[in-house]
């Protein structure tokens, strides 16, 4: 086992897709740092105009409003936290991660693990701690471009709000975990690089979707669906915790790590390896 994760750090580290989403998530990290500061700047004289400025980015009505409540607060965490809740980075970490784990089978490297005597399960499991790895850095990467930015604009002031911190970022961190997981699961399935980005992309936007339509039809039924639909858990994270729900966030953690680490280890345990 610790030869295989030794093996695959090292492609991990020489992935040039890895590299430049590095790269960006840096860049990216800057740039909606100074959008955020630019909505802080104008949400107090133009909600509206703010709110018209995020949709035109894509974002969803809640997603809005739970993203407005951060902004009066100019300090770092407060802009670290709207950068660790919004789906920027989650994505870049997604083609990270179909990436690597999908080139498996197109380059047929899956079968050199095997034929050394590796298991099965050592695999997933070597595969799932190296993109775990890759995600936060990619994580890490973007928040630290928003990090030096906002530090510049605002400078250091104290985290003012109700959440325990350390806390906070411990749900932050399981979520991302539970991501790793739903990402691998994917690759795993459908066993193309192309493949699993698009699915991974476009699946989540239609479970969007779907609950923008239950939202449409029953407001209070639509909130306990968003809680459980990880991706809306990591934008609700922050709120959960200082209401002295943090439990919701880490067990829809490892509910996805549990339910999406069977999955996969089932399916490639029944997959024909060429």
């Amino acid at each position: 086992m610790g030869s295989l994760l030794k093996s695959d750090l090292l492609k991990l580290r020489k992935s040039s897709t890895f590299w430049v989403c590095i790269v960006l998530s840096v860049f990216l990290g800057v740039m909606f740092s100074l959008l955020y500061y630019y909505v802080w700047k104008n949400v107090g004289s133009s909600v509206e105009a703010t709110k018209t400025v995020m949709k035109a980015l894509g974002a969803q009505e809640e997603s809005i409003k739970e993203a407005l409540a951060i902004f009066p607060e100019p300090n770092v965490f407060a802009y670290i936290n709207t950068m660790l809740c919004d789906s920027n980075a989650i994505y870049i970490s997604a083609v990270v991660i179909c990436v690597f784990v999908a080139s498996e089978y197109s380059m047929g490297t899956i079968r050199n693990s095997l034929s050394r005597g590796f298991s099965r399960r050592q695999f997933i499991a070597s595969k799932f701690i190296s993109v775990a790895i890759a995600m936060i850095s990619v994580i890490a990467s973007y928040v630290t471009g928003g990090f030096v930015t906002s530090l510049c604009l605002f400078g250091f002031e104290p985290y003012s709000g109700k959440g325990n911190i350390a806390l906070i970022l411990i749900a932050y961190t399981l979520l991302f975990l539970g991501l790793v997981s739903f990402y691998t699961m994917i690759s795993i399935v459908t066993k193309k690089t192309g493949r699993a980005v698009a699915v991974a992309i476009i699946f989540p936007a239609i479970v969007e979707a779907i609950i923008g339509m239950i939202a449409y039809i029953s407001q209070d039924y639509s909130g306990v669906v968003s809680k459980f639909w990880i991706f809306r858990t990591v934008l609700l994270s922050n709120n959960l915790c200082e209401k002295g729900e943090a439990y919701i966030p880490i067990l829809v953690a490892l509910g996805y790590m549990f339910i999406c680490g069977t999955i996969s280890s089932l399916v490639f345990r029944r997959q024909e390896i060429k």
